[in-house]
């Protein structure tokens, strides 16, 4: 960059983080705190046009103050409830991770007069609590991902169906509620009884069809109580999802993105009762395109030589081979670095069929206890890392007690049996241990982690034998555990700490003496 290039990028970020600081303060009462200030060295360069140095509160208390008191807006009477703030279930890694993770407005969304819809265009008249959640749906959401939109196309139909746009609204409000530590918001209540009043109204009518937009509705609603965990409402209109799809002939009369919400909404109702998927499984359109092409040609290859062999432990006809491996395809996959090369609806497609083939194994009568324990956790690795789930999230917390009532002494001591198998229990613990960031089921997950740690020698969280390296055996993607990792790996050695020195002799064991 030349040097006016640099500066007046210096000055854009400067006023964007003034402004991001402003508005968290003007939602939650909560002032940031601010780092202390930084001396230039030449302050007269980074001066300008918008000069740092000259900036007030009075523009932005005015604007804070009309956009209030604009008419018209469809929250009148919700916003100005008052949001009561919980203290958060989650830990400094879930904070850091949001910090790092936050939404960040993209070049393709403009703001004219403060407005993200300046024209209405939209299904719906948007306040300002909600034009919040729309960029954060457009920067964060999972809706927005490979997962469930990989063609990119959902958001045009939010323009047309009001009942979709509440519906998507009340699920962004509960993903941003969960990052934020709020309990139903008064935006989110907003959405959620619009979105039922719109649907409630579509049903009545006896001589209707039922459209995808009303379905892909429907199974907002149904996947916003699973992921809140109000599981019996969640049942009651899952019945109701169910007979609509049935009606319209089945799961295959839906196309694109309006079956993998419904897919995904099964999946979550699945997980919860610890059943088999609900709808049988969608035939490809067109042959499997083969694990290794998911990876851009210049990538790393997932699969490297110090990786375990799981059918070295499971046996070479096990299931859960073909689950570890698609964990570790995915994991390097959808590395940002390979996302502009991507082919975003094959990994879709292997994303369905990986959990498909997860919860199938909730039913399997021959299935070992041992191997129970590791596709719990395997579906956590892919909620939190693939789909993005918040690990506030209440169904996430619900597989988290199933991980560690799992875990008994029997399987327990299979697990520890040989060094190979502490290993795969050493990923499993510590996969419990960031789903229940902020929880009672922490503790337990971070001792036995710690027991196992000493056992084998890993005294250290980077370097050879390291806990990151014991992780990376099993599948670790970087970006994500980078933080968790790091807060981890804080709990267990606090026990063994003196004067703030690790005493690592308290780590009897050795992985690599084992091998």
């Amino acid at each position: 960059m030349t040097t006016n290039r640099t500066s007046k990028q210096v000055r854009t970020q400067a006023m964007r983080d003034y402004l991001r600081k402003q508005t968290k303060e003007a939602i939650t009462g909560v002032p940031e705190i601010l780092p202390p200030p930084v001396t230039l060295e030449e302050p007269s360069q980074y001066k300008g046009r918008f000069k740092l140095n000259s900036w007030t509160h009075k523009a932005k208390t005015k604007s804070l103050n009309t956009r209030k008191a604009r008419p018209g807006d469809v929250e009148d009477g919700v916003v100005s409830q008052e949001i009561v703030l919980q203290r958060g279930n989650g830990g400094v890694e879930d904070r850091e991770w949001q910090a790092v993770n936050a939404g960040r407005l993209p070049n393709s969304v403009f703001s004219i007069n403060g407005l993200l819809d300046p024209f209405e265009t939209l299904a719906i008249q948007l306040g300002p609590d909600s034009e919040n959640l729309l960029v954060h749906y457009l920067t964060t959401y999972n809706m927005n991902s490979v997962a469930v939109n990989p063609e990119g196309d959902f958001f045009s139909y939010v323009k047309i169906d009001p009942a979709l746009f509440h519906s998507i609204l009340y699920m962004v409000a509960l993903h941003y509620d969960l990052r934020n530590g709020v309990q139903d918001s008064a935006v989110c209540l907003y959405h959620g009884g619009e979105a039922f009043r719109m649907v409630n109204e579509r049903l009545a009518d006896v001589n209707g069809v039922f459209s995808d937009q009303t379905i892909g509705a429907v199974a907002m609603l149904v996947n916003k109580e699973n992921l809140n965990g109000r599981y019996e409402l969640s049942q009651i209109h899952m019945k109701g999802l169910e007979m609509m799809i049935w009606m319209r002939g089945g799961i295959q009369s839906l196309k694109g993105v309006f079956r993998r919400i419904v897919t995904w909404c099964d999946f979550c109702y699945s997980t919860v009762w610890d059943a088999a998927p609900l709808f049988p499984r969608i035939p490809p359109a067109s042959p499997p395109t083969t694990l290794s092409l998911l990876l851009p040609i210049h990538s790393p290859s997932c699969h490297n030589q110090d990786q375990l062999n799981p059918k070295i432990i499971f046996g070479p006809s096990s299931r859960v081979i073909s689950i570890i491996t698609t964990l570790r395809t995915l994991s390097s996959s959808l590395d940002p670095a390979n996302m502009s090369t991507l082919n975003r609806l094959e990994v879709s497609k292997q994303i369905y069929n990986l959990e498909y083939d997860i919860l199938l194994l909730n039913t399997s009568l021959d299935l070992p206890k041992e191997i129970y324990a590791l596709k719990i956790a395997a579906q956590l690795y892919l909620w939190l890392v693939i789909r993005e789930i918040p690990p506030s999230s209440q169904i996430l917390i619900t597989v988290a007690q199933r991980l560690q009532n799992s875990l008994g002494q029997e399987v327990m001591e299979w697990w520890l049996g040989s060094w190979e198998r502490r290993a795969w229990l050493l990923w499993i613990f510590f996969i419990g241990a960031v789903v229940s960031n902020g929880r009672a089921e922490r503790l337990w997950f971070i001792q036995e982690l710690g027991k196992l740690c000493r056992l084998a020698g890993v005294c250290e969280i980077e370097g050879s034998g390291g806990l990151r390296e014991c992780l990376g055996r099993v599948v670790l993607q970087d970006i994500f555990f980078e933080f968790h990792l790091r807060a981890v790996w804080e709990d267990i050695i606090l026990p063994w700490e003196v004067d703030g020195q690790l005493n690592a002799g308290a780590f009897v064991g050795n992985f690599e003496d084992e091998m």
